[in-house]
C-alpha cells in the first residue's frame, strides 16, 4: 500500500516565507499528492507568489479566507 503525502500550509502575509516553502515543494524528488495552501486574508504580495506557482504545482490547491480567522481556525 502506497503512502499519501498532503501538506498543508496557512499563511497570512507571509508571502517571502511562502516562495522559500512552495519552491522547496516543487524541487522535492518524491512530490507530496497535494498541497493545500490555505490563505488567511492576506494583505501582502501573498496572492502574487501563489499565482506563479499555481501554474507550476499541479496539485496545489487554494483555499482562501475572506477575513482572517487565525492559524488554529484557518488549519
Amino acid at each position: 500500500m502506497a503512502c499519501r503525502v498532503s501538506v498543508v500550509i496557512p499563511n497570512h502575509n507571509h508571502a517571502t516565507e511562502l516562495e522559500i516553502a512552495l519552491s522547496a515543494l516543487a524541487s522535492q524528488t518524491q512530490a507530496p499528492d497535494e498541497i493545500v495552501l490555505i490563505d488567511d486574508a492576506s494583505t501582502d504580495d501573498s496572492a502574487e507568489v501563489i499565482a506563479r506557482y499555481r501554474d507550476t504545482i499541479s496539485n496545489l490547491k487554494l483555499l482562501h479566507n475572506e477575513k482572517r480567522l487565525g492559524v488554529a481556525r484557518t488549519v
